[in-house]
């Protein structure tokens, strides 16, 4: 217990510094930029939090869980000038002694950010393979903001300090723009052949030869995780995999596979909601 309490704080927090156009300095930011900007951090955070929770995120609508999701803004920061957003103590609620999943989603929101700037775009894919289309939809809104206010920004959270400059905003509005995302749910026949319950892998070779390599849906709970190999191994069987596919401009660059459902061929067929 003592140990924990030199480690980093459990809960979320990311700074966000401006410069360009809406700001002067350290001094001050346009006030309806500044709030525009918050809004739209808020609801990148709010739907990657949604989207870790294994929840269907409809294009248009309230998203599922927000009020669980919300950031405080409790400082203005300087240097250039910008924000600092916290997740706070809830005074009815202990404090976390591990990561809160507000602070992870606070810190794939960063990564997400980070990846828009790579340079490969199969990195880029893989960043973004665990998303979906609404989420990709408010970081296009975030970054077109900030690029048709010329202004550039910095963001901090976790291990990423993230710089972008007038270039690489040009480069993650163009991606923001041209990606988007098809997933569909289909069945294999075939043999397991590989999990690891840990990291959330598996192995699949379908009857046709081919090997289908990605991860086991958050929605399958670890107890069934850890009975897949031993049910299943070296015995023929229906797979219902979610294949995602990630696009630009229409072409696809990237596809990832979620394991949703193992069964007996011609077995009752089930699956995952989310």
């Amino acid at each position: 217990l003592a140990a924990t309490e030199t480690n980093e704080r459990p809960l979320a927090s990311a700074a966000l510094f401006f410069a360009g156009d809406p700001v002067i300095g350290s001094q001050g930011i346009q006030s309806e930029f500044g709030a525009h900007v918050i809004a739209r951090f808020q609801d990148i955070v709010s739907t990657v939090s949604a989207s870790r929770s294994n929840r269907t995120l409809a294009s248009v609508g309230p998203v599922a869980g927000k009020d669980r999701s919300k950031l405080f803004v409790t400082h203005v920061v300087h240097g250039s000038f910008g924000f600092q957003f916290e997740e706070l103590d809830q005074p009815t609620k202990m404090s976390p002694l591990f990561a809160s999943d507000l602070k992870e989603a606070v810190e794939e929101t960063a990564n997400l950010m980070a990846a828009f700037d790579e340079p490969d775009e199969n990195v880029f894919g893989a960043a973004v393979e665990n998303v979906d289309g609404r989420v990709l939809a408010t970081f296009k809104r975030f970054f077109s903001l900030i690029h048709k206010q010329n202004a550039v920004f910095k963001i901090v959270s976790g291990e990423i300090e993230k710089q972008y400059n007038p270039i690489s905003l040009e480069r993650a509005v163009e991606r923001a723009k041209t990606t988007s995302i098809k997933e569909e749910d289909q069945w294999f026949q075939g043999r397991l052949e590989g999990v690891l319950p840990n990291n959330r892998d598996f192995e699949y070779r379908t009857e046709n030869g081919n090997l289908l390599r990605g991860k086991i849906h958050g929605a399958l709970p670890d107890d069934q995780v850890s009975n897949l190999i031993r049910t299943w191994s070296d015995t023929r069987s229906q797979a219902l995999v979610r294949v995602k596919e990630i696009m630009r401009q229409g072409t696809v660059y990237h596809r990832a596979y979620f394991l949703l459902e193992v069964n007996s061929i011609g077995g009752t067929v089930a699956s995952i909601s989310n």
